[in-house]
């Protein structure tokens, strides 16, 4: 974080998106490539999260340079460069599970929740039950390695294989000559996004890099895809360099890949918001899936937006975990086991109004954590709190439950049992700005959102009375739990899909593979 500075001084997701978007209308972004990759709109992902890291991270750690990271890359995965170098990583293994399925699923690593005991890939396992039921085989793929093993579905991590590239594709990318054009328009992008003073640039080093490791990163993900022969893949979070080159692999050999939904999305993220696009060839950008599996409409009337001259489309499929939750016919012991620990924790609350609030990730602790400290000091005697951890956050419990120090406070169990389990039977949530705003509205859940960057980000939420604006500070929350504990609607929500929707979406796909 940028020290000194105060929230009103800092950008808003809508100050840097302002930029993209003039800049997308002004420049010829979309030529830009490097070794013949599309660069954007990577770079504009790379630069909004860069940007938005260096004034709101709760890291002071400075930055190395790139000696200083290669270094540091080599010594951790040394026993990963001989076979990387030998081209080996890049080829894959038989104990891989490399056999047919109709569907791959890439995940990414984080969206994990443990149901009994197994851990559920959150938007991935309810798919695959669904394919399951009209017969197509399916397989799940991993950039990292999983702290657990005891999981759903068998899930494949290629994390070794992935640091083998990105070592070679650094090394590479030293080796290479840089092209004048490259370095013309890479200036001018750098123009562009530091016009105001206020921001960095991106680094000509970085996008040579990034290139080069998509380009191996492709070939990674193209030599495991041959072999499987999917008919369609899936990505949890698309916009990584794992994720993109994943989406290079399959569009390289004709497969349709999706984007399954997992947090916020809207016309302030600059993965899936706002874009200016170019008159198109083939109606599709390169780096772009070409569907995104959305949860309600709202978000299919975002990608839409911006969508309606090409190629790509948005699919109302709902939030697979929320549907998979909200299905009365379970017959899973663990799901009646976990409601069970569900109900004695409201059964611990006592009576009282229970309140959970979802932790952000990357965030300072006058940004997130005093606040929520002062909350429980002014208002433990009158709510139970449930305090729930961002999955990057898990290795924080300890430090965390120090500095708030309350005995009474459900800090653990809140963080572990799965998150529509605990919606189905709280009051009110509270956070700085946690996608849980959306999940909430479909049980019903009103949200109070404490910060001006959460309430930007929640305004068509806020708009609808479904979430509260208190970034004016703590009165302003106390004010809203007081009044949405006694007035909550207790009406269920409907907002889940009805029959299969993935049956549905694969005709889809089918119909317009033809």
């Amino acid at each position: 974080m940028i020290n000194g500075q105060t929230a009103a001084d800092k950008p808003r997701s809508s100050d840097l998106m302002t930029i993209l978007v003039e800049m997308e209308a002004d420049a010829n972004v979309w030529s830009i490539s490097i070794n013949r990759i599309q660069m954007w709109p990577w770079l504009r992902i790379r630069w909004f999260f860069s940007e938005w890291e260096r004034y709101y991270t709760r890291s002071s750690t400075p930055s190395r340079n790139t000696l200083g990271r290669l270094k540091t890359i080599l010594s951790r995965t040394w026993n990963h460069l001989s076979p990387a170098l030998t081209m080996r990583a890049l080829a894959p293994a038989r104990c891989d599970g490399l056999e047919h399925a109709d569907i791959v699923f890439l995940s990414d690593g984080i969206s994990f929740a443990k149901l009994g005991n197994l851990y559920y890939e959150k938007f991935c396992d309810p798919l695959i039950e669904e394919a399951n039921r009209i017969d197509l085989k399916s397989t799940i793929w991993t950039t990292v390695d999983l702290p657990f093993k005891n999981t759903k579905s068998a899930i494949y991590s290629l994390n070794a294989k992935i640091k083998a590239v990105n070592i070679l594709g650094l090394v590479i990318s030293k080796l290479i000559l840089k092209s004048k054009s490259v370095k013309f328009m890479h200036a001018e992008i750098n123009k562009n996004l530091t016009y105001s003073q206020l921001h960095h640039g991106i680094p000509l080093s970085k996008a040579y890099s990034d290139a080069t490791r998509l380009k191996l990163i492709r070939q990674l993900f193209r030599a495991r895809l041959q072999i499987v022969n999917p008919q369609v893949a899936f990505v949890v979070s698309y916009y990584n360099l794992e994720g993109i080159g994943f989406i290079l692999a399959c569009k390289s050999l004709g497969i349709p890949v999706v984007d399954i939904q997992h947090g916020v999305q809207g016309n302030l993220h600059p993965a899936y918001g706002g874009f200016k696009l170019p008159k198109l060839k083939n109606r599709q950008i390169d780096l772009l899936p070409n569907y995104f599996w959305v949860w309600s409409q709202t978000e299919k009337q975002n990608i839409d937006r911006w969508a309606a001259n090409s190629s790509h489309r948005a699919y109302v499929g709902g939030n697979p975990w929320i549907t998979f939750w909200k299905n009365e016919n379970h017959t899973d012991e663990s799901v009646r086991n976990t409601k069970q620990k569900v109900n004695a924790l409201v059964k611990s609350a006592s009576g009282k109004p229970v309140v959970l609030v979802t932790l952000q990730y990357g965030l300072d602790y006058t940004q997130q954590l005093d606040q929520i400290k002062q909350l429980l000091i002014h208002t433990s005697n009158e709510y139970k709190f449930w305090i729930r951890l961002h999955p990057l956050m898990l290795t924080r419990h300890a430090e965390i439950a120090t500095f708030i120090d309350f005995s009474s406070l459900e800090l653990h169990q809140t963080t572990d049992l799965p998150l529509p389990a605990l919606l189905t039977y709280c009051n009110v949530h509270v956070t700085h700005s946690s996608s849980t705003v959306i999940e909430a509205a479909a049980y019903n859940v009103p949200s109070i959102i404490t910060s001006p960057f959460g309430t930007e980000l929640f305004e068509e939420f806020i708009t609808q009375r479904i979430a509260f604006d208190a970034s004016a500070g703590l009165e302003v929350v106390q004010k809203h739990l007081r009044f949405l504990t006694v007035n909550r609607d207790q009406k269920a929500s409907s907002n889940i899909c009805p029959g299969n929707p993935l049956e549905n979406f694969m005709k889809i796909v089918s119909n317009n593979s033809n």
